[in-house]
């Protein structure tokens, strides 16, 4: 027996050989005794008993006797009788010989230690080869040659074995080395091969009793992965691993696939809407599976160019497997009885011990018995299944849960039936066999759980991994159908509302644990596939689910481990904290999918989710009228759902690179304007500050990523162009205007949306939290640079436990990575950073405080911050009123009415357009207790800080941009009472800004360039004022370049004449500090504690919280003149710093004294004037006097400050001296009070009249402090003591010298200013000086008593007193026309302080001036802000939005409802023709017909069933004359049928029909009508389970088709009769009037009885005032509406339409043309109407194109 060819070939194993095969032996014994005889005579006398009991598998050899074979050696016991069931395989080799009689010399080699068993299929390949090198060596039959046994794929044997060896081999073997490299040049006495083609007799399968496969013999070296390959490739298809065939369904998936899945369901659904014998699938060869296409390759011909290399195994390639085969019988290839072989031609002929087999398993034969759909009518009894109760551990066995085994036997049987069978994928899916499961287990879920009874599919944790594994089993079964198995993945897999919906508070909950993990396995490997499968919007039913049932418990944070722990029994629930993991784990999945590519259809479900949920909580905390954050629901699973919604959201807009995200939201809304809007009415306007935070990075992350360009600066040339175009469109229209503002903002109106955004953080500033702090700092700043800005998914899709395994959502990573603020961050958003701004005032101090922190940490720390703040509008008016809400909760009430009319005096409070509350009333009291709390230090010296820090950077930039923000900060103190106080602490910030930082900007880079030494007090201000001055010095060579040099002087100037114009206001102008009545009582000072005056640091800063308050609360009683006294304090630091300042500039410390140009250097820079402020000022040099002065007036006369301030005015007083004598030189003319020199002169006389008032309080200082009293009243030690009085000298000795300069250098200004006894006395005083200090300079004390002496003279101990004439404070000592020594004085000094009086209120008028045009600004700043009309229009459309989107959601549902109940009504319908044609082959009674068409295989069936088959039998003779006596019959009780009607009708024409209540069988019927219409869990309206378990026989189909085609004709009847009554309906129904009693008064719708009124119609609603309206006239009357019809009685006139007069009726028809009746039957549209622009006006639509047009009054 077996196969056995000869062919004509050279010995094709020179080197290598090798053979592969499946084989199943019946035993081992041989087949034949007389074969193995045969067998014996071949081989030697040694051999006989041994080869008796071998059995050939392969044999190779030729006639010379060289032979390779592998066989095995029986095991059995001959002597028994029995079969053999085991066997060793054993490989011979056998060498050739040149003559029959040598010996041969034969090789053996046993598989030791394996034994192989009968009726057991193997895969068996051997291998002989010889090492590559071994060759071309000098002894080519060395030992090297070696065997390797295969056994399944592995290999199980490897040893050395020569191959077999030839004659000539034989001998050279033998040769001499010498001898054996004579011969090398051709190789040809190493081979193995004989010299000429011989015949090679091959035989397989020779005296073997078993089954073989396909023989692969091999003439090449052929590797152990491609006898791998080999094996996987040939093994039986139920052993093989699918999941790696099928990669590309698992692993793979892109937009194609995406395509043949919709093109699947389309074809599912349109196959679901035809009969199924109509049924026939597209012929797409797409749908069918990769591995179906593989399987059909043949390996050992496939070329690589052929077809896909990626169906092909890398061992089974033609290089590696193809091009070394020699031989391959394959059953397959078998050709009228002969086996081909296409390699070498080694065809076989099939012999009578030979034959071909195959396998036809039970998959092959359900085809006879009806095919797949055969199995489905089983799964009909799960409907009559009750589920038992489950184990609640694995370990009781199966036999426990034998009951609940049902679904996954009958998913396990179908999937056997499917597996690696073509024919019955495709008929399954044809048949649509998935959607017919899904509904019966849908109804069986539904069963179970109204029931009250178990959810069957997790009864038990071991029941739940039987039915997950089943259904695992069943996809991975259909994956040889493209079509098939994305149907059962989106239908029974991945259906989650099937297998997880409504089973939330259901007893099972096992299936949760096993299936959730496999789902998100799998949205894990392949989210692609899992959208375009499934989608979003089922996912999101469960998830709305499973959070409304916990939604009145709280959700309380659960350990991992302790989630559906495995002691979970049937009698189990989900917990609230199970439940919530559910939902983490499907939000986690819909992350997965959204975050790869973002669909439409896909994103709509997520937004309308989150709306829904948030309207739900804004209506409900509306009516509570409370926030949410006072509510125990915060926790509930709802409400986690909507956060984690939101951060969803949020999370795919902060990733840049999501596909479809912002087109999707554009297609979900109008356009990008309508996408905002709805964030903040949804999102944003929120209860919840957590929701509220989620909503504004998420705006803030679609503004980033929709506009890029909103958060950076817009380019100059831009804004220009769109300034230009404005202008110019202003000029057509103002429609035209907002049309190009919409295009120039593109989709977002950024200012718009901003502005909105502030509105609605306004209205909810009780409830901004540290998430709405967090979300809006995430608004302002940006780091586009760090890496950190974008999470990834990996951070927020997280694996559980491995008790657990799958992914879930986690959301704590995205919230820290948002939340966290970055040093590397800056300001970026500008129009960010004015909502925080304008919201500052709104929010409470605590938040304000923590604002005014971080603003400035971000100023300080970036400079690209500084300048996008600086680039807001209203950053000013903000802060400003942040200072001045400080203050006023510092002062406290006001209730004095005299300090609100002397405060209004000097103030003027203007309104603003932003609704900002100005007050009117200055303070008079102030709130000690307020001022000790921290938090208004804090609040006050913040938002100071961080107004000089951006005020400084103005400033140092030294252009208009710097004078405009001062003017600015300036103009807005007419905005509130304490304006004038709040500008001056403001001013003594800045110069603090200015003199710690520098007037430079980043003037710290120069300070390489500086000596050490320089380091110190003041180190900025001087490094700044050494580069002015070398830049003006050197003409712009060194330093700064000169127009920057130039720039940061006027800026220094502006503000010094600035400083004057505001101490000035503040009532401390030069004549006002003549009042001595203004001097402070007191000894010590009641804020600095110095001595007769104000004692300030050495280093001057602002005026902080205390010194500034301090001053207020000592006069804040104070009234009329003295109530200036409270700016007393801040006035002085202003004049101090700003001479701080100055003096860095006019006296630097690297100015060289000794070149001329250096002397000039600081005249020159005072001599010119600040033309902003106007010419009273005068130059600055007079600005810098009246400052001087100021300080000698208030300064703590022993203080460093007064000594300094002295040293400072007698240079100034110099230079006075100096610009005096050029302007004499220049004029000619040296009287006094000249044109030219007036000015200057009233400025040296109010010198010397300061210095006689600073003279007299040193005088009281020296006598009190330092003489009269002891030490320890005023001062801690007595070297302080001693400092202060040296001090006081040297001060005395500067204000003696100014004196004298002034009485040398303009004599003639104080002889005619002075009276002549004040002239004298001075005269008298300086003579005595000079007489005194003359003989000895440098004795100390004479210059102490000198001292003395000039304090004793009579000039400085008197002229103290002051006269007030006209509000002009005039001293003592000025000539007013006294009388002295008979001689009257002149008055012109009394003229010169009257001047000086002019020139300070031309300084407050002229500053007054200069703050109108920046005050003006800010006011339509406010203006524009006011304006609300646009922000309205985007909250409407907003809120539009929110109610579209939620309506949207329960839409939805309820479309969703519809579409599973249409697919499980198509079901149920498809489950019946199933159920009939299953029954079919097994019905007796068939009857046949001829088919026009082939089936699904082409074949042409001759016959198939007649359903419709008529026997006839009504036609024969026989029954005809009974048939017409049974005719005759039916006649005549139609007849006496329609009299009796006719008797009825007449009857009732005559009656009054009764309005009788609805019944319950009316009810009923209505409520069938409304079963979609329900909002809850998907498809459970469908009922009628029970209908889809009936099998109807054959006859029973019979009967109903006729049924059918009798209703079909009586449908076409009355269809008929229909269209003819249509044209007459107003009188076939209606009673004649003779037969119509109208007497009846007592019924109010009499009218109405004289139409024919249905059987059963009842009253239902009468309405009164109805209008009828038509296009020609109007009619007004009664309506009637009943169950069945709608009755119009006309009462009124028909009035015309257009004429409004009233129409005359013809009376042709009579009153039948006023009642009228429409029958509701017939009705097919209502819609509803505006009439006269109400909404009260219905129009009703007919079948026969009737309509009509109602208007309820």
């Amino acid at each position: 027996g077996g196969l056995s060819a000869s062919v004509q070939t050279p010995w094709p194993f020179k080197y290598d050989f090798g053979m592969a095969c499946w084989f199943r032996a019946e035993s081992f014994l041989a087949f034949s005794k007389s074969n193995v005889k045969a067998s014996n005579d071949n081989n030697d006398d040694d051999d006989d008993g041994e080869n008796g009991r071998h059995v050939v598998l392969f044999c190779a050899r030729t006639q010379s006797g060289a032979q390779i074979e592998v066989s095995f050696e029986s095991h059995s016991i001959e002597s028994t009788g029995g079969p053999s069931t085991a066997a060793t395989l054993i490989v011979t080799v056998i060498d050739a010989t040149n003559d029959s009689k040598t010996n041969k010399t034969l090789r053996k080699v046993r598989l030791v230690g394996c034994v192989l068993s009968s009726l057991v299929w193997y895969h068996v390949a051997v291998r002989l080869s010889r090492p590559r090198l071994s060759r071309f060596s000098l002894a080519p039959f060395s030992n090297k040659d070696e065997v390797s046994i295969f056994l399944n794929g592995k290999l199980m044997f490897k040893e050395k074995m020569k191959m077999p060896q030839f004659p000539d081999a034989i001998k050279s073997g033998s040769r001499s080395v010498s001898g054996s490299l004579a011969s090398i040049g051709g190789f040809g006495s190493f081979s193995s091969t004989e010299p000429k083609q011989i015949p090679l007799e091959i035989s397989f399968f020779s005296n073997f009793d078993g089954q073989a496969g396909s023989l692969y013999v091999f003439k090449d070296h052929v590797s152990e992965e491609s006898i791998s390959a080999l094996y996987r490739e040939t093994i039986a298809p139920s052993e093989q691993s699918n999941l790696s065939h099928f990669g590309s369904f698992v692993d793979r998936w892109d937009g194609y696939h995406g395509k043949l899945s919709h093109l699947t369901k389309g074809v599912s659904s349109a196959s679901m809407h035809s009969e199924l014998g109509d049924v026939v699938l597209p012929n797409y060869s797409l749908f069918t599976g990769e591995y179906s296409q593989k399987r059909r390759i043949l390996f050992d011909l496939a070329e690589e160019d052929d077809i896909d290399l990626e169906h092909i195994p890398p061992g089974l390639s033609k290089l590696a497997f193809g091009s070394k085969l020699l031989i391959v019988w394959d059953p397959c290839r078998i050709n009228n009885g002969i086996l081909l072989d296409p390699h070498l031609g080694a065809h076989v002929t099939m012999e009578d011990r030979a034959s071909i087999w195959s396998f036809e398993s039970v998959r092959d034969t359900i085809e006879s018995l009806g095919g797949m759909p055969r199995l489905l009518p089983l799964f009909g009894m799960l409907h009559h299944l009750i589920p038992g109760k489950g184990s609640s551990s694995v370990s009781k066995g199966i036999m426990d849960d034998y009951p609940n085994m049902h679904i996954p036997s009958l998913l396990l049987l179908v999937a056997s039936f499917i597996r690696e069978h073509e024919v019955n994928t495709c008929e399954l899916y044809r048949c649509g066999g998935i959607n017919v499961i899904e509904k019966l287990l849908h109804d069986s879920k539904k069963k179970d759980i109204d029931g009250g009874a178990f959810y069957r599919l997790g009864i038990s944790p071991m029941v739940a991994q039987h039915n997950a594994s089943a259904l695992l089993d069943l996809w991975q079964a259909s994956r040889l159908n493209f079509a098939l198995e994305t149907t059962i993945f989106s239908r029974l897999v991945f259906n989650v509302p099937l297998l997880l919906g409504g089973v939330a508070k259901s007893r099972g909950a096992s299936f949760h644990a096993v299936m959730l993990p496999v789902l998100s396995e799998i949205a894990m490997m392949n989210p692609d596939k899992v959208r375009d499968c499934v989608g979003t919007g089922e996912l999101f039913d469960v998830v709305n689910e499973y959070s409304s049932s916990g939604s009145d418990e709280i959700a309380q944070e659960v350990a991992e481990e302790d989630l559906f722990h495995e002691s979970i029994s049937s009698e189990s629930t989900l917990t609230t904290a199970e439940q919530c993991f559910v939902v983490d784990t499907l939000l986690g999945m819909i992350v997965m999918m959204l975050s790869q590519r973002c669909r439409t259809e896909d994103l709509g479900p997520l937004l309308t989710h989150i709306t829904h949920n948030l309207d739900l909580q804004w209506e409900a905390n509306s009516a509570e009228n409370k926030s949410n954050g006072d509510r125990s629901v915060n926790r509930s699973n709802r409400y986690l759902s909507t956060v984690k919604s939101v951060s969803i959201l949020f999370f795919l807009l902060q990733k840049s690179n999501v596909p479809n995200l912002i087109d999707s939201l554009a297609d979900t809304f109008e356009n990008g304007s309508c996408v905002a809007s709805w964030m903040l009415c949804c999102l944003v306007n929120s209860f919840d500050d957590t929701i509220r935070g989620l909503g504004i990075k998420c705006l803030a992350a679609y503004l980033r990523t929709a506009t890029p360009t909103a958060t950076v600066n817009v380019d100059v040339s831009s804004q220009k162009l769109s300034k230009t175009m404005k202008r110019g469109l202003e000029v057509i229209s103002q429609n035209a205007n907002n049309m190009l503002s919409s295009v120039l903002s593109g989709r977002v109106n950024i200012k718009i949306i901003y502005k909105l955004l502030w509105h609605l953080l306004k209205c909810h500033r009780e409830r901004l939290g540290g998430a709405s702090y967090a979300a809006l700092l995430y608004l302002i700043t940006d780091d586009r640079s760090a890496v950190s800005s974008s999470v990834p998914l990996s951070d927020i899709i997280v694996p559980n436990s491995e008790m657990l395994g799958g992914f879930r959502l986690s959301l704590e990573e995205l919230d820290n990575q948002s939340s966290k603020v970055d040093p590397r961050q800056s300001i970026r958003n500008k129009y960010g950073v004015s909502t925080v701004m304008r919201l500052l005032r709104f929010l409470s101090n605590e938040q304000k405080e923590r604002w005014l922190f971080d603003m400035l940490a971000f100023l300080l720390a970036s400079p690209e911050s500084v300048n996008i703040i600086l680039s807001v509008d209203d950053w000013q008016p903000v802060l400003f009123q942040l200072v001045a809400e400080v203050l006023e909760e510092i002062y406290g009430d006001d209730s004095n009415g005299a300090a609100n009319a002397a405060t209004g005096e000097k103030n003027s409070s203007t309104g603003s357009g932003n609704g900002e509350s100005h007050s009117s009333s200055g303070p008079t009291t102030v709130n000690t207790e307020t001022l000790s709390r921290p938090s208004v230090r804090t609040r006050y010296d913040l938002s100071l800080k961080l107004y000089s820090t951006l005020l400084g950077h103005c400033v140092r930039q030294g252009d208009e941009k710097a004078f405009n923000a001062v003017e600015m900060a300036a103009s807005l103190q007419r905005v509130d009472a304490n304006g004038s106080e709040i500008f001056s602490i403001l001013l003594s910030h800045l110069f603090a800004d200015l003199i710690e930082k520098g007037t430079v900007a980043s003037v710290e880079r120069t300070y390489n360039n500086v000596d050490s030494s320089n380091a110190g007090r003041n180190r900025a201000l001087k490094q700044s004022a050494r580069l002015v001055t070398q830049s003006i010095l050197s003409n712009g060579a060194d330093g700064l370049d000169m127009a920057s040099a130039v720039r940061q002087w006027r800026c220094l100037r502006h503000l010094t004449a600035l400083t004057v114009a505001v101490v000035t206001e503040s009532g401390f102008g030069i004549v006002q500090l003549f009042d001595y009545r203004n001097q402070d009582a007191s000894a010590i000072d009641g804020i600095t504690g110095g001595m007769y005056g104000i004692r300030l640091d050495n280093l001057v800063s602002g005026v902080n919280a205390f010194e500034a308050l301090a001053g207020a609360k000592l006069h804040a009683n104070s009234s009329g003149c003295h109530q200036r006294d409270r700016y007393r304090y801040v006035c002085v630091v202003l004049a101090s710093q700003v001479l701080t300042l100055i003096d860095a500039f006019i006296f630097p410390d690297n100015l060289d004294t000794s070149k001329a140009a250096s002397q000039l250097h600081g005249l020159s820079l005072v001599r010119s004037t600040e033309p902003r402020l106007g010419q009273s000022q005068g130059t600055l040099l007079a600005s810098l006097v009246r400052l001087s002065l100021i300080l000698l007036a208030y300064l703590e006369p022993s203080s460093v400050r007064f000594l300094q301030a002295c040293s400072r005015l007698r240079c100034f007083l110099h230079w006075v001296l100096d610009v005096l004598r050029e302007s004499v030189a220049l004029g000619g003319y040296s009287q006094a009070f000249h044109e030219l020199t007036a000015p200057l002169d009233r400025i040296v006389l109010a010198i010397v009249l300061q210095c006689h008032r600073a003279l007299s309080r040193c005088s009281v200082v020296l006598v009190e402090m330092m003489e009269s009293s002891p030490w320890q009243k005023y001062f801690s030690d007595v070297e302080s003591r001693q400092k202060s009085r040296r001090r006081l000298f040297r001060a005395i000795l500067e204000l003696r010298e100014i004196i004298l300069a002034a009485y040398r250098g303009r004599n003639e200004v104080l002889r005619a200013s002075l009276s002549p006894e004040a002239y004298e006395a001075l005269s008298q005083g300086l003579e005595e000086v000079t007489i005194i200090t003359t003989p000895n300079t440098s004795d100390s004390p004479s210059k102490e008593a000198s001292l003395r002496a000039f304090l004793e003279n009579n000039w400085v101990a008197g002229f103290h007193d002051v006269v007030l004439e006209g509000g002009v404070v005039i001293p003592e000592q000025i000539a007013n026309g006294q009388i002295y020594q008979g001689q009257a004085a002149s008055t012109r000094g009394r003229r010169a302080i009257e001047e000086l009086a002019s020139e300070s209120s031309a300084i407050v008028k002229e500053y007054t001036s200069l703050l109108n045009a920046p005050f003006t600004v800010y006011c339509e700043n406010q203006r524009k802000w006011a304006e609300t009309d646009a922000v309205r229009d985007c909250e409407y459309e907003g809120d539009v939005s929110v109610k579209s989107l939620s309506s949207k959601y329960r839409t939805d549902i309820v479309d969703s409802n519809k579409s599973n109940a249409q697919r499980f009504t198509l079901a149920l319908q498809r489950l019946t023709w199933i159920a009939q044609l299953a029954n079919d082959p097994w019905n007796q009674c068939r009857h046949w017909t001829f088919t026009s068409c082939t089936d699904l295989l082409y074949r042409r069936i001759v016959f198939h069933p007649n359903y419709n088959f008529d026997t006839h039998l009504n036609a024969s003779y026989e029954l005809s004359l009974g048939k017409e006596r049974e005719s005759y019959q039916r006649e005549e009780e139609a007849r006496k049928a329609r009299k009796e009607r006719k008797m009825a009708e007449a009857v009732l024409r005559a009656a009054i029909v009764p309005y009788t209540e609805s019944t319950d069988e009316d009810v009923e019927e209505d409520e069938d009508l409304d079963i979609c219409d329900k909002e809850g869990f998907l498809g459970w309206d469908m009922e009628g389970g029970d209908d889809s378990l009936d099998q109807p026989k054959c006859n029973d189909d019979k009967n109903g088709t006729k049924a059918r085609a009798d209703n079909e004709d009586n449908a076409s009847i009355d269809k008929k009769t229909n269209a003819n009554n249509n044209a007459d309906e107003p009188e076939w129904d209606q009673i004649e009037s003779t037969d119509f009693d109208e007497s009846n008064e007592l019924d109010p719708f009499f009218w109405a009885r004289k139409f024919m009124w249905a059987e059963g119609e009842h009253f239902v609603h009468s309405f009164e005032s109805v209008v009828i309206v038509s296009i020609q006239s109007t009619r007004s009357g009664t309506l009637l509406l009943t169950s069945h019809g709608i009755y119009f009685h006309q009462t009124g006139d028909t009035i015309d339409v257009m004429t409004k007069e009233k129409m005359e009726d013809d009376g042709k028809n009579g009153p039948s043309r006023q009642d009228k009746k429409w029958k509701l039957n017939r009705l097919t549209d209502l819609h509803g109407r505006r009439y006269m622009l109400r909404a009260q006006a219905l129009e009703l639509f007919f079948a026969n194109m009737e309509g009509l047009f109602l208007t309820f009054n």
